[in-house]
């Protein structure tokens, strides 16, 4: 085979998920847990330049969301410390004035390039979890956390510990997505 010609075809294919709306809106709390580190200014520009796609499918469905920012560093100052406040950050405040919502949203998720180059992102979450949880998460919402990073998560504990943990704030532990 010579190296002109490819072992394998590469093709263009477009793949699309659509999750079908349940009978019921059920509300949705959303974690974001953003990487901080040296290498992530990229990816938290992305993130806030498509944020106006992912929300307005929130607002086309009328979710009944509200979402918290924190960053992945695991350090004594930072770990679980809210970014901004949520209370901005509600389907609420979305319907008032869809602008600011999205302009605050961005502006915190830039959450700069200073933090802990040893990425924690579960450990922050399940901090985060503990330390606004009463006031954060609403009882029957369900939870989703995502964790935006480019590198492996390096929290002390297993993944397993730091899941059943956020999992049992909740009522069925299918409430909680990470």
């Amino acid at each position: 085979m010579s190296p002109t010609d490819p072992s394998v075809k590469l093709e263009n294919k477009v793949e699309k998920f659509v999750q079908q709306q349940s009978q019921s809106n059920a509300d949705l709390d959303i974690l974001w847990v953003i990487d901080d580190s040296g290498s992530m200014a990229d990816e938290q520009e992305a993130l806030a330049f498509n944020f106006q796609g992912f929300i307005s499918e929130f607002l086309d469905r009328n979710v009944n969301f509200q979402m918290a920012i924190t960053t992945t560093d695991g350090t004594h100052r930072r770990n679980g410390t809210m970014v901004g406040d949520a209370a901005q950050l509600t389907s609420i405040e979305a319907s008032k004035n869809k602008d600011k919502f999205i302009k605050q949203f961005t502006q915190w998720v830039k959450v700069g390039t200073q933090g802990s180059g040893k990425e924690q992102g579960l450990k922050c979450a399940n901090s985060f979890i503990d330390k606004y949880g009463d006031r954060f998460l609403r009882k029957d919402a369900f939870l989703s956390v995502i964790i935006l990073s480019d590198e492996e998560d390096q929290s002390e504990e297993s993944v397993d510990h730091y899941l059943q943990n956020i999992k049992a704030r909740k009522t069925h532990e299918g409430q909680v997505k990470v």
